[in-house]
Protein backbone atom coordinates (compact mmCIF):
# COMPACT_ATOMS: atom_id res chain seq x y z
CA UNK A 1 0.00 0.00 0.00
CA UNK A 2 1.48 3.61 -0.74
CA UNK A 3 3.20 5.26 2.17
CA UNK A 4 1.48 9.10 1.03
CA UNK A 5 -2.09 9.48 0.87
CA UNK A 6 -2.53 8.96 -2.46
CA UNK A 7 -5.96 9.40 -3.93
CA UNK A 8 -7.35 7.87 -7.77
CA UNK A 9 -7.26 9.84 -10.61
CA UNK A 10 -8.37 9.96 -14.34
CA UNK A 11 -5.58 10.40 -16.41
CA UNK A 12 -7.77 9.87 -19.18
CA UNK A 13 -10.81 7.78 -19.55
CA UNK A 14 -10.46 4.51 -18.21
CA UNK A 15 -7.31 5.28 -17.18
CA UNK A 16 -6.47 5.71 -13.79
CA UNK A 17 -3.20 6.44 -11.64
CA UNK A 18 -2.06 7.07 -8.03
CA UNK A 19 -2.46 11.41 -7.40
CA UNK A 20 -0.53 13.01 -4.73
CA UNK A 21 -2.55 16.54 -3.39
CA UNK A 22 0.65 17.57 -2.77
CA UNK A 23 2.83 17.59 -5.60
CA UNK A 24 0.29 17.04 -8.10
CA UNK A 25 2.63 14.03 -9.76
CA UNK A 26 0.95 10.37 -10.32
CA UNK A 27 1.63 6.95 -9.93
CA UNK A 28 0.72 4.48 -13.12
CA UNK A 29 0.85 0.69 -13.16
CA UNK A 30 3.09 0.14 -16.30
CA UNK A 31 0.67 -3.13 -16.76
CA UNK A 32 -2.36 -1.16 -16.55
CA UNK A 33 -1.00 1.50 -18.67
CA UNK A 34 -0.26 -1.16 -21.22
CA UNK A 35 -3.90 -2.49 -21.27
CA UNK A 36 -5.89 0.82 -21.23
CA UNK A 37 -3.33 1.59 -24.51
CA UNK A 38 -4.14 -1.67 -25.99
CA UNK A 39 -8.06 -0.66 -26.00
CA UNK A 40 -7.53 2.43 -27.26
CA UNK A 41 -8.78 3.06 -30.75
CA UNK A 42 -8.82 7.02 -30.92
CA UNK A 43 -5.01 8.68 -31.27
CA UNK A 44 -4.99 11.91 -30.12
CA UNK A 45 -2.55 14.28 -31.63
CA UNK A 46 -1.08 17.68 -30.49
CA UNK A 47 0.79 19.75 -33.03
CA UNK A 48 1.13 22.37 -29.81
CA UNK A 49 4.85 24.00 -28.88
CA UNK A 50 6.60 21.64 -26.68
CA UNK A 51 6.16 22.85 -22.49
CA UNK A 52 8.40 23.34 -20.10
CA UNK A 53 7.97 21.15 -16.73
CA UNK A 54 9.96 21.58 -13.55
CA UNK A 55 12.27 17.93 -13.46
CA UNK A 56 12.55 16.24 -10.22
CA UNK A 57 15.99 16.03 -10.28
CA UNK A 58 16.21 14.36 -6.45
CA UNK A 59 16.61 10.37 -6.21
CA UNK A 60 12.79 9.54 -5.20
CA UNK A 61 11.33 5.98 -3.75
CA UNK A 62 8.51 4.22 -5.12
CA UNK A 63 5.64 5.19 -2.74
CA UNK A 64 4.23 1.35 -2.87
CA UNK A 65 7.19 -0.43 -2.44
CA UNK A 66 9.86 2.27 -0.91
CA UNK A 67 12.45 0.64 -2.95
CA UNK A 68 14.85 3.66 -5.56
CA UNK A 69 13.58 4.84 -8.95
CA UNK A 70 15.20 4.70 -11.59
CA UNK A 71 15.33 8.19 -13.64
CA UNK A 72 14.54 7.51 -17.47
CA UNK A 73 15.21 10.50 -20.35
CA UNK A 74 12.36 11.03 -22.59
CA UNK A 75 13.20 12.52 -24.75
CA UNK A 76 16.10 14.71 -26.35
CA UNK A 77 13.49 17.72 -26.97
CA UNK A 78 13.26 18.03 -23.23
CA UNK A 79 15.12 17.20 -19.78
CA UNK A 80 12.42 15.71 -18.28
CA UNK A 81 13.09 12.51 -16.78
CA UNK A 82 10.09 9.48 -15.90
CA UNK A 83 11.24 7.44 -12.92
CA UNK A 84 10.29 3.63 -12.72
CA UNK A 85 10.30 1.36 -10.34
CA UNK A 86 11.34 -2.20 -11.41
CA UNK A 87 9.86 -3.98 -8.27
CA UNK A 88 6.49 -2.51 -8.60
CA UNK A 89 6.72 -1.85 -12.38
CA UNK A 90 5.44 1.63 -11.67
CA UNK A 91 6.07 4.88 -12.65
CA UNK A 92 6.10 8.20 -11.39
CA UNK A 93 4.64 10.72 -13.56
CA UNK A 94 5.62 14.79 -12.25
CA UNK A 95 2.67 17.06 -12.06
CA UNK A 96 2.48 17.87 -16.34
CA UNK A 97 4.62 15.27 -18.01
CA UNK A 98 1.29 13.47 -18.90
CA UNK A 99 0.53 16.45 -21.11
CA UNK A 100 4.23 16.48 -21.97
CA UNK A 101 3.82 12.79 -23.44
CA UNK A 102 0.79 13.79 -25.39
CA UNK A 103 2.98 16.68 -26.96
CA UNK A 104 6.03 14.71 -27.92
CA UNK A 105 3.11 12.07 -29.29
CA UNK A 106 4.51 10.08 -26.45
CA UNK A 107 1.64 8.87 -24.50
CA UNK A 108 1.10 5.40 -26.63
CA UNK A 109 4.69 4.69 -26.27
CA UNK A 110 5.39 4.76 -22.39
CA UNK A 111 6.77 1.04 -21.93
CA UNK A 112 9.13 2.01 -24.55
CA UNK A 113 10.89 5.04 -22.90
CA UNK A 114 11.94 2.55 -20.50
CA UNK A 115 13.53 0.34 -23.00
CA UNK A 116 17.48 -0.18 -23.37
CA UNK A 117 17.11 0.42 -27.29
CA UNK A 118 14.91 4.02 -26.41
CA UNK A 119 17.86 5.39 -24.37
CA UNK A 120 20.85 3.80 -27.00
CA UNK A 121 18.62 5.91 -29.54
CA UNK A 122 18.61 9.08 -26.92
CA UNK A 123 22.13 8.91 -26.49
CA UNK A 124 23.23 8.31 -30.61
CA UNK A 125 21.12 10.96 -31.24
CA UNK A 126 22.61 13.33 -29.45
CA UNK A 127 26.27 12.12 -30.95
CA UNK A 128 25.13 12.43 -34.24
CA UNK A 129 23.66 15.77 -33.14
CA UNK A 130 27.23 16.93 -31.91
CA UNK A 131 28.95 15.90 -34.99
CA UNK A 132 26.93 17.82 -36.92
CA UNK A 133 27.39 20.76 -35.00
CA UNK A 134 31.09 20.29 -34.96
CA UNK A 135 30.94 19.79 -39.42
CA UNK A 136 29.09 22.85 -39.51
CA UNK A 137 31.36 25.02 -37.25
CA UNK A 138 34.50 23.35 -39.25
CA UNK A 139 32.79 24.69 -42.70
CA UNK A 140 31.31 27.91 -41.39
CA UNK A 141 29.37 29.33 -44.42
CA UNK A 142 30.40 26.73 -46.75
CA UNK A 143 28.62 24.03 -45.07
CA UNK A 144 24.61 24.83 -46.56
CA UNK A 145 26.22 24.17 -49.82
CA UNK A 146 28.31 20.91 -48.77
CA UNK A 147 24.90 19.89 -47.33
CA UNK A 148 23.04 20.73 -50.25
CA UNK A 149 25.33 18.80 -52.66
CA UNK A 150 25.77 15.76 -50.17
CA UNK A 151 21.79 15.73 -50.20
CA UNK A 152 21.46 15.08 -53.71
CA UNK A 153 24.75 12.78 -53.74
CA UNK A 154 23.04 10.80 -51.71
CA UNK A 155 20.06 10.34 -54.74
CA UNK A 156 22.39 10.12 -57.46
CA UNK A 157 22.49 6.48 -58.95
CA UNK A 158 26.06 7.14 -60.00
CA UNK A 159 26.73 8.00 -56.56
CA UNK A 160 30.78 6.14 -56.72
CA UNK A 161 31.47 7.67 -59.75
CA UNK A 162 31.26 11.12 -58.59
CA UNK A 163 32.75 9.97 -55.33
CA UNK A 164 36.42 8.46 -57.19
CA UNK A 165 35.98 11.43 -59.51
CA UNK A 166 35.83 14.29 -56.51
CA UNK A 167 39.05 11.94 -55.17
CA UNK A 168 41.18 11.99 -58.10
CA UNK A 169 44.34 14.38 -57.40
CA UNK A 170 44.96 16.76 -60.79
CA UNK A 171 48.03 16.48 -62.46
CA UNK A 172 50.64 18.63 -61.60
Amino acid sequence: MPRLPFKTQKIRQWLIALSCDNCQGSLLSIVQFIQWRDTQETKENSSQSICEIDETSDLIYCPKCSGFMTKYQISNQTHNRLDLCFRCYETWIDSGEWQLLQQLDLKNKLENIFSESWQNNLVHDVAEEKAEKRVKNHFGEAFNKINAFKMWLDTYDKKNDVIDYLKKRKPK
